[in-house]
């Protein structure tokens, strides 16, 4: 099923995802594997001052929005979702069903390097229900479910 996998960069994560800049929100899948703890996917996202979402000329101490933290581990979810549910076809493509219990800690700032870790919960049909946590430097920044369908 899902083995260790090597890195994927940019321009693999561009041929999966239909998002592009500025709305293209992962830089790197760090690993997608199969453990104990089940199916897990980690990213990584680079908040930097650059970021079409941080106003031009602001300084360090701007917050990275708290939504675009939660599109990030979405986008991360489609990689785990193709895994389970499998690629799609040219007639088909993913939709988030909800985004539940999402609860913000910390706040992000432009050279915060966010780490993105989603796992598998369960599976009905064509849709599946997913949890992701985002770290900055191991500290707990954002943490939500996600329920994501095929269609």
């Amino acid at each position: 099923m899902l083995q260790n996998t090597q890195p994927v960069d940019i321009n693999k994560i561009i041929s999966r995802l239909p998002h592009r800049y500025p709305f293209l929100m992962i830089d790197r899948i760090i690993s997608m594997r199969n453990d104990v703890n089940g199916m897990h996917v980690k990213a990584i996202k680079n908040v930097t001052n650059n970021d079409s979402v941080i106003p031009a000329g602001s300084n360090l101490s701007t917050v990275f929005p708290a939504v675009l933290i939660i599109e990030s581990m979405a986008q991360a979810t489609i990689f785990l979702a193709q895994h389970i549910l499998g690629e799609t076809h040219s007639d088909e493509v993913y939709y988030f069903a909800a985004i539940n219990r999402a609860r913000f800690y910390h706040a992000v700032y432009p050279g915060d390097q966010l780490y993105l870790d989603v796992s598998f919960i369960r599976k009905r049909g064509r849709i599946i229900q997913l949890a992701g946590v985002a770290t900055v430097l191991d500290k707990r920044v954002c943490t939500a479910t996600f329920m994501c369908v095929r269609a």
